[in-house]
């Protein structure tokens, strides 16, 4: 569950937990965490949390097609 999906009223950005952001790249959690060490794309913590904004991880993906273009 995405807190836009808990609260639609909410106008922010999507934050996923790790196990999210996982789902949405199709890779493991461990790759996350990985990726997010490497400086691959930021991370909020919020309340003890460590989130992930959907938008960061989208442009981590269109970063990675468009060095697989080039």
């Amino acid at each position: 569950m995405t807190i836009q999906n808990a609260h639609p009223a909410f106008n922010g950005p999507e934050l996923l937990r790790d196990t999210e952001a996982a789902a949405h790249l199709r890779i493991s959690r461990t790759s996350v965490w990985r990726l997010h060490q490497k400086g691959a794309f930021p991370s909020v913590r919020i309340g003890g949390r460590t989130l992930f904004r959907r938008a960061d991880l989208n442009a981590f993906i269109e970063k990675q097609v468009s060095g697989v273009a080039a």
